[in-house]
């Protein structure tokens, strides 16, 4: 997910999965399970209006630490394949939140 990240395929950061999923570019969101109840609640209704599926695979250090940073609470994934790549290997994918 680190190099999906710098080829600009995922969006890391509430303003910009916001926007990404605005512009109707996101095709999968990857919260971290252990992220505020305000940022669940956020994501998972942005994602359901745009029709988008959630996934909620890890907790903040371990999806950070996969994207080279301290700690991310929320991504968006902008890449159709690399989504379905994720969903279908992700840890704890067939008891994660998912939508659509």
């Amino acid at each position: 997910m680190g190099l999906a990240r710098k080829a600009g395929r995922l969006k890391v950061g509430a303003a910009a999965c916001r926007q990404a999923l605005a512009r109707g570019e996101a095709r999968l969101v990857v919260l971290a399970c252990d992220g505020s109840d305000r940022t669940q609640r956020t994501f998972q209704e942005l994602a359901a209006r745009a029709g988008v599926p959630v996934l909620c695979p890890a907790g903040k250090k371990q999806l950070g630490h996969r994207l080279g940073c301290d700690e991310v609470a929320v991504t968006v994934i902008t890449d159709p394949s690399l989504a379905r790549a994720v969903r279908q290997t992700a840890p704890g994918a067939g008891a994660s939140k998912t939508r659509g």
